[in-house]
């Protein structure tokens, strides 16, 4: 697959898959630039609603210019007679991000290092939720740091979510979940469904798991919904009053959280 042709890029090397397809490191034949592209899973091509839906966000997420979210570069299709791929599979080329995923740190840092990376999400959500784009995949894995703490993925599972509709079908990550994506009410999505994730993921950060992080699904969604946080158990020192300041990230009624991501960085400073 190396040396695959998408677009104006060439394939270089696999560096991460998962749910939603493959993502590799690649170069722009004409400047030589290095890039990410992300390819989707044919699964996803078979959705005759999801290409709409897909690139309704990429054009959304391709206004966004902020260095705490990864920037958009490109967009388009596998064409036929690409070798390895099938063809009509949507990919997305990406400002390619040296550095590793928040999972390998979790439990492991300081608190002036998780509050320095908080802080940051904050102000790159806070650039996104003003132009009206919402990530609703927030978790350990979509957060690199390197030079800088990145925030990747913003967008996607929004697209999924207009097309994967059926009861079934449950779209996010379940232990970085509000009530309202388990629920299904998208009407009550906004800025505070991605701070309750962001109040998951700092609770991993400083405690090594999130709140509620059951293998079982139902479990999972369960405590979501009707359970309150467990205690805040710190591997490292915290302040005390973090304790609220998760406890309001992680209100089940979502108009109880802090509606801006702005609110949630001034009430952490």
């Amino acid at each position: 697959m190396r040396g695959t042709h998408l677009g104006p890029f060439v394939l270089e090397a696999l560096i991460g898959q998962g749910g939603m397809g493959q993502v590799w490191e690649a170069r722009h034949l004409g400047q030589g630039v290095p890039v990410a592209i992300k390819i989707m899973h044919a699964d996803f091509a078979r959705h005759g609603g999801f290409k709409g839906a897909f690139y309704e966000e990429v054009r959304a997420v391709s206004g966004l210019d902020h260095p705490n979210v990864v920037g958009v570069l490109d967009y388009g299709e596998v064409e036929a007679g690409t070798p390895h791929f099938i063809p009509g599979c949507p990919w997305l080329a990406m400002e390619l991000v040296r550095g590793e995923t928040l999972y390998e740190l979790i439990g492991r840092l300081p608190w002036e290092a998780i509050r320095r990376i908080l802080l940051s999400l904050l102000d790159g959500l806070a650039h996104a939720h003003a132009r009206g784009v919402v990530h609703r995949d927030l978790k350990p894995g979509n957060v690199l740091v390197g030079d800088s703490v990145v925030l990747c993925d913003f967008g996607l599972a929004h697209a999924v979510d207009q097309e994967c509709t059926d009861g079934d079908h449950i779209v996010g990550t379940p232990p970085y979940m509000a009530p309202e994506q388990f629920r299904g009410d998208w009407r009550d999505f906004g800025p505070w469904t991605d701070l309750y994730s962001l109040g998951c993921l700092t609770y991993s950060l400083v405690c090594g798991a999130p709140p509620f992080g059951y293998s079982d699904l139902e479990e999972c969604r369960r405590s979501h919904l009707e359970a309150p946080p467990p205690p805040l158990v710190p591997r490292t020192e915290v302040p005390r009053q973090l304790v609220d300041w998760i406890g309001v990230l992680l209100a089940k009624d979502p108009r109880r959280r802090f509606q801006r991501a702005s609110d949630a960085a001034w009430a952490l400073t």
